[in-house]
Parts: structure tokens; sequence; C-alpha cells
């Protein structure tokens, strides 16, 4: 089209629903192509308009100067037509000069050439890379069933219920309504007499606790409105125990405990972890789990776990008990937390205390995990170079990040909604606590949810996932590896595949350090692999659950047990 002709066109002012509307001319009345000159027209009267204004043409009617100018006789009377184009709002103003032209016409050519040139600088997958995407593409989608078919060809999932009055139990001591009356009954108890020079203290204890503060060096001062532990400190109050003992235990929360003078010298204090304190001041339960813990505070929380009262005992022993309370001085070891009477009381959800014959799952997910085990073996074997390594080095590969891809693939299920796995009917719908029933603690499965919510965030398209999952299974780094060399070689095409693919197909703004992040989910990975490596070798430990699991799984991760 000439620049000249079109360059006063505007656009068409209509609305959206107004789009599929057959435009008309308003001067003869013919398929309009839209406003020019102010007027929508056709290009037929767009050009007469155009040219009779430069040429300054005088027309005169031959008629009786009204003539109805149609698509068929609009050349019949050029002066009638010209009249009906000034009739309708077409202005001479619009129309350019010659040199408004011209320099239109430049403007035009030169945002052709940078369009062109934009177009030739665009990264673009060669067709090499594109045919690595397509090889990779058909491997995941000939080992990846998104119908879960095969699931029902497993052991059937059972899904143990906790027993109610446990679940009751657990409940109300998070939402029991703590009441004036409760922090009376708490601090009221005779047995706080046996602590010389408490009884007058129990005035400000009892402030502190509305509050939730404490004095400066006790436990409870360190603690904020989140870790907050009363609901359970609550229960200990309420528990059929010997009160001298609940009383032990409140102060220990509330009272800065000093060092004994032979250790540290007058004025210190104790600091506020069993990670602090010796071991042998430890309840098994503890040395297990006080590793973890860093303050009293987060050891007071429900979620990592209570002080067994015997490790509390065995503390004030330390500092000079009252020859009152009742003590374990024995060497030997006192029954295990769970066999006394606050076993109810005790954080079921602890991460090393796990109830291995509850493992109702474990037959199901065994299975799972196989299955799932086959078929990263099945897509290992068609990423391009993979088969060329040694056969040693594909067997350490695939042994060494097997986990890691199978939690790569089970994002495909994974669902923002209620943060769990679906696999197709509800049988198949996986939970956090389905899979603690299978022997796994939330030591494990609260970073597994964490790394699953971050990767489905990222919206890869299917092209980047299966580059990573490629990526993941050919790390150099791997303990073992004969020929690291080799196996890096693939992995920097792979990875120079996956980073062209982000340039050239992933648009903005979420290809923005796409790649980086990428790259850190191989790093979480790595930490929940070894986790998940820790939490195994605990599980198969216990030959009744080891003989729950297959041949495939013993083979694959039986060498970290070894």
């Amino acid at each position: 089209m000439d620049p000249g002709t079109s360059s006063t066109s505007l656009p068409d002012p209509a609305g959206d629903s107004e789009r599929n509307i057959p435009r008309i001319c308003g001067v003869c009345g013919d398929r309009a192509t839209g406003f020019h000159f102010n007027a929508m027209t056709c290009e037929g009267c767009k050009g007469f308009f155009r040219r009779s204004m430069k040429r300054k043409a005088m027309f005169t009617c031959p008629f009786s100067g009204d003539c109805h100018i149609t698509k068929d006789n609009r050349r019949h009377c050029q002066a009638c037509r010209l009249k009906r184009c000034v009739d309708i709002g077409m202005m001479k103003e619009f129309i350019l000069t010659d040199e408004e032209v011209q320099r239109k016409r430049e403007m035009i050519l030169k945002r052709k050439e940078e369009e062109a040139l934009r177009e030739s600088l665009k990264p673009k997958l060669s067709e090499e890379q594109q045919k690595v995407i397509d090889v990779l593409l058909e491997a995941h989608r000939k080992t990846y069933d998104p119908t879960y078919a095969d699931f029902t060809k497993f052991r059937p999932p059972v899904r143990s219920q906790p027993s109610s009055r446990g679940a009751a139990k657990s409940s109300s001591l998070l939402t029991q309504d703590l009441s004036s009356e409760d922090s009376s009954d708490l601090f009221s108890s005779e047995a706080f007499s046996t602590f010389p020079g408490v009884p007058r203290l129990l005035p400000a204890l009892k402030q502190d606790w509305e509050r939730g503060e404490g004095p400066q060096g006790s436990v409870w001062a360190g603690g904020d409105a989140s870790n907050h532990p009363k609901p359970q400190i609550l229960g200990l109050a309420r528990a059929q125990i010997n009160p001298t003992t609940r009383a032990l235990f409140l102060l220990l929360l509330f009272i800065p405990i000093p060092r004994p003078e032979s250790q540290t010298g007058p004025g210190s204090h104790w600091k506020t972890g069993p990670q602090n304190l010796p071991s042998s001041l430890l309840s098994p339960l503890q040395r297990r789990q006080g590793q973890n813990c860093s303050s009293f505070t987060r050891i007071c929380h429900p979620r990592p776990f209570y002080y067994s009262l015997w490790g509390l005992i065995q503390v004030q022993t330390a500092l000079g008990s009252p020859q009152s309370i009742s003590l374990c001085t024995d060497s030997v070891e006192p029954p295990p937390f769970s066999s006394l009477v606050l076993s109810e009381e005790q954080d079921e959800s602890s991460s090393m205390n796990l109830e291995f014959s509850q493992l109702s799952m474990l037959p199901h997910l065994a299975d799972l995990v196989s299955y799932s085990i086959q078929k990263v073996i099945g897509f290992a074997k068609m990423i391009p170079g993979f088969r060329d390594l040694s056969a040693e080095d594909q067997i350490i590969l695939l042994k060494c990040s097997a986990i890691e891809v199978i939690m790569l693939r089970s994002n495909q299920s994974f669902t923002l909604e209620d943060m769990s796995w679906t696999c197709g009917s509800s049988d198949f719908k996986y939970r956090v606590s389905d899979v603690t029933q299978a022997g796994h603690s939330m030591d494990l499965l609260e970073p597994l949810v964490k790394f699953q919510v971050g990767l489905k965030k990222l919206n890869l398209h299917e092209e980047e996932h299966v580059l990573l999952m490629a990526i993941c299974i050919l790390s150099p780094d791997r303990p073992g590896v004969r020929e690291p060399a080799r196996v890096e070689a693939l992995q920097e095409r792979l990875s120079e595949v996956l980073q062209s693919y982000i340039r050239a197909r992933h648009a903005a703004p979420g290809s923005r350090l796409l790649y980086a992040k990428m790259i850190q989910k191989l790093a979480d990975l790595r930490s929940l692999n070894e986790e998940h490596s820790r939490q195994y070798r605990c599980l198969s430990f216990q030959p009744e659950h080891s003989m729950q699991l297959t041949p495939l799984v013993l083979e694959v991760f039986g060498n970290e047990i070894s």
C-alpha cells in the first residue's frame, strides 16, 4: 500500500463488539477499509479525495448538483462525489506532503530492517538441540503414564487411622481455652514449697505466665508468640503426674538456673539448649533429638519434642535437687519416655521416634517406588550418550540419582491446593500423613513439600522438566564415578540446550533467572537425597520392615547401608 495514500488513516474507533460488522464507505457505499482523512471510506474514494485536493481540482456537476453517489456511478459525477467527501468530514489537512510521504516510507523501511535484525539475533535452537529435546520428550512420555493405570497392580494402600483418643488429646492441648483459672490451678500446687524460696515468687511467675514472658536467663524469656508452649505445659500440669515433678518442670522454664559453683563460678547460668548439657544428663530421647534444637523454647514447641521428665529430673540432680524428689540415680537408663504415664502427651510426630509398628503404607509405597525406579531406568537409557558410558558408571549414576528423579517426576502429580500427590483415583491420592505411615518423618517431608511447591511455581515447560531430569542423572560428582569427564561433557551439553531453550522459548518474566533457579533445585535435591538415605537406613535396619521392600528398592538403595 502506498504510504502517501494511507498516511492519515486512523484506527477504527468501533468497539470490539462491532469489529465483525461490515463497514461501509460514507461516500459511495462500497466496503470501507478504515478511516481515511477523518472519515470511513473505501480505498477508491480515499485516493480520489487525495488527488483532487493535491491538484486543487474544480469540478462541475453536469446534472442538477445533487447526484446520489453509489459504487457503480461514482465515476459519473466527480463534483458531487467530492462534495460528498467533504460532507462526511474528509479534510485536506490530513493529507501528507511529498516530503512527509518520503519520510514515512523511510521510517517504514527502517522499522522493517530493525525487526529483521531482531529476528536474526533472537536465540534459536539448533537442529541438533531440538533433536535432543525431542528424544527426551519421547523418553519421558514412554516412561510416564499420566493415567497412573499401573498403580492398581501394587499392593493396596492401607491407611491406618490415629486413635480418636490420641487425636482428641492432641487437639485439646492446642485449642483449649486458657483462662485465668488455669494459671491459678497451675501455680497453686503445694509442691512448690519443696523448693526453698520459691513460694514467694509464685505471684510473679503467674504474672509472667499470663504475659508469656519470663525473667532474664529463663527458658521462658527466650520464646516468642509463635513458640508459646503454654498449651503443652498446661497439658502436663493437668496430667496425672507427681505434683513435685510438675512443679520442677515449670521452675526449669521460668527461673534462671545457676551452674554449680564447681563448674563456672557464681552468677553464671545454664544455656537453655539440651545440646549444651552433658550427655550423661540427657535421656535417650534427648540424646537422639536434642542435637537438632537450638533452644529450650523450640523444645517446648509441639513439633520437635518434649523434654522427658526423666531428663529434667537428672538435670535438677546435677544442680542439687531437693531430697524430697524421688530420683533415678542408677547408671542403667530408665524405660523410654513412651512407656511413662505421660506417653499420650508426647509429640507423636517426632521425627526420630517413629512408630515403626504402624507402617501400614510401606508395602504400597515400596511398590510405587520400585515401579518409579524402573521408569527412571527406562528414561535414563534413552538420554543421548548415557548408554555410551561404562556399565559401572551407568549403575552408579542411576543408584545415586534415582530418588532425586522420582521427586522431580512426582511434581507433575503434586497439587498446590491441598499439598498432595494426586495419581488418579482417591485411593492413590497421597498426603504427607500417608508417607509418614511408610516410615518417613517430617525431617524429609517438610523440605520435600517445600521443594515441590517451589518447583511447581516455576511453571516449567515439559521440555525444561525433562532436561532437568536428564541433567540430574548425568551428575559427574556422584561418588564412585570412574569417568567423570565423560559424564560432565554430557551434562554440559544438556545444560547448554536448556539455557538455549529458555532464551528462545520461555517468555518473560518467567524466564528471568530461571536457569539459576532450576540448578538450585538440583542442590535442594541433594539435601533431600541425603535425608532420604538416612531415613532409609533406619527403616532397613528393622528386619520386619526391610522384608516389605522390593528387591529392586533394596538393590538401588542398598549400597547406602553397606
